[in-house]
């Protein structure tokens, strides 16, 4: 496993929103909140919902939900807050690339840093998350890029990707999956109602699809050893219709990782817009 220190030459600590922009994309994070809070076509619907989160929440390092895109590690040991909103600081940042650093997690023993880089003229964008371990004694690690989804949107998987398999709600009929020519297709809102709803599949990519076009998530680098993959399942997505949550989820293998030593999981954006 290759050592790599996350040592910064500058740091900016940001409490502000910062957008990156080409020709067709907009992409806005939030450092002191970590998440990604908008992406989609400029002056178009957003792909991701995020969530309101007071100025006193906002301010302060505890735990909160704020939605949009989100990373959390495997194995989960709860609202680590370090992990799942920061603050973090804003390591480098120009129009078309922004990188941010996480604090050290007490919880799960690791730091995060989140980079986005937008092409210079395509509609296309790679997101990396890297996880570096900062505690002394060594440990298992996954990373999960979870995305809070809108109503009036529909995830498609390929269907020669395999099955999609209910992984918790079991006990209803009904899963929230149509079965199309040629995809899987889960409307949201389902168009009955679902609680709790887990649904996995071993799938290293997927589409957001809404009235402004797609927006396809892929897996850089897929788990060579699926088995290695939390739930054997590269991508998940929650139903609850009781509280509107809807989520959908990539997510890379575990490895255990020593002090200093880093683990990396990569999505490649592609985004192809509806009509002119």
């Amino acid at each position: 496993m290759t050592c790599m220190m996350l040592t910064l030459a500058t740091v900016i600590c940001a409490d502000t929103t910062y957008a990156l922009e080409n020709a067709a994309l907009r992409i806005e994070v939030e450092p002191r909140l970590f998440a990604v809070r908008f992406v989609g076509f400029k002056g178009k619907e957003n792909f991701v919902a995020p969530l309101p989160v007071i100025e006193a929440e906002a301010a302060n390092a505890t735990w909160v939900d704020a939605g949009g895109l989100q990373t959390d590690v495997l194995p989960f040991a709860g609202k680590d807050a370090a992990v799942r909103r920061g603050p973090a600081e804003i390591v480098e940042q120009r129009d078309d690339y922004i990188a941010m650093l996480g604090p050290p997690s007490e919880v799960s023993g690791v730091r995060l840093k989140k980079e986005i880089q937008l092409d210079a003229d395509a509609p296309r964008a790679h997101f990396r998350v890297t996880a570096q371990r900062v505690a002394t004694e060594p440990g298992n690690c996954a990373i999960r890029n979870t995305i809070r989804l809108p109503e009036k949107n529909t995830v498609r998987l390929e269907r020669t990707d395999g099955d999609v398999r209910v992984l918790a709600g079991s006990d209803v009929p009904y899963t929230g999956v149509v079965k199309s020519r040629r995809y899987w297709l889960i409307p949201v809102p389902p168009t009955k109602d679902l609680r709790g709803v887990v649904l996995g599949a071993d799938a290293t990519q997927m589409i957001v699809a809404n009235d402004s076009g797609t927006w396809t998530r892929k897996i850089v680098e897929p788990p060579a050893d699926k088995t290695k993959v939390p739930n054997a399942s590269s991508f998940l997505c929650l139903l609850d219709s009781r509280t509107n949550s809807y989520g959908a989820a990539l997510q890379g293998a575990t490895s255990e990782i020593k002090n200093g030593e880093f683990i990396t999981f990569e999505e490649e954006w592609t985004f192809e817009k509806r009509g002119k």
